[in-house]
């Protein structure tokens, strides 16, 4: 499997207004600029309305894969982020950058999902697309296997706490300590990105106007 094309790299990322740290329109773009961009929306817009509810599967199961296929990649500037994964090797005291090339990207019209809607029903808010080529690993800490994985998060407003998995292309779905953080106050615009911790792979991405933060089993 070829992994799709990453975007360019961000020109600037939006830190005073927002605690997200993803790209969105300038208010000091021209106001016809920002007409035809809100009229574009639009169509985002009932998408996100009309998303398929998943549900989150019976122990010993997994998320509909069916239902997953529905949720596509968003094509925004910015939206993605490839790299190669790294690890922290306790042995050598070292990082070491032999994980997989992989590509994360948020879900095309999840920007427009409010908070609410996350505690109804889980949704997948990135698309993780690792390389399965011959030979190629998968990232285990984060339970990525090579082929197309989802990160699907629910939120509980009675506990203010979030639930993440990720639905590998195989196999039942890994549970991620996951947490969200600020608040997004900047127009709705989506992205998803890999973070290095002390000691491996971390993941954000955007969900229900926050900034949802997961970390793999192994380092909870």
């Amino acid at each position: 499997m070829k992994l799709a094309p990453a975007s360019f790299p961000m020109l600037a990322l939006a830190m005073a207004a927002s605690a997200c740290a993803y790209p969105h329109p300038s208010d000091a773009a021209p106001q016809s600029v920002q007409q035809t961009w809100k009229a574009s929306e639009k169509g985002l817009r009932s998408m996100a309305d009309s998303m398929p509810h998943l549900g989150v599967p019976a122990l010993g199961s997994g998320f509909d894969r069916t239902l997953l296929a529905k949720f596509g990649p968003s094509m925004r500037h910015g939206a993605d982020d490839q790299r190669r994964l790294s690890r922290y090797d306790s042995a050598s005291h070292t990082v070491v950058s032999d994980g997989p090339i992989a590509r994360i990207v948020a879900v095309k019209g999840i920007e427009y999902k409010p908070l609410a809607e996350f505690g109804s029903t889980p949704y997948p808010i990135a698309i993780i697309y690792v390389d399965s080529g011959p030979g190629a690993p998968g990232y285990t800490k984060l339970g990525l296997q090579p082929g197309t994985n989802y990160w699907i998060v629910k939120y509980d407003a009675g506990n203010n706490t979030w639930t993440g998995w990720i639905q590998p292309p195989t196999g039942n779905p890994v549970q991620l300590a996951t947490e969200a953080k600020g608040v997004d106050t900047v127009e709705p615009v989506s992205a998803a990105r890999f973070v290095w911790d002390t000691k491996d792979e971390q993941i954000w991405g955007l969900c229900g106007g926050r900034c949802c933060w997961a970390k793999g089993p192994a380092l909870q």
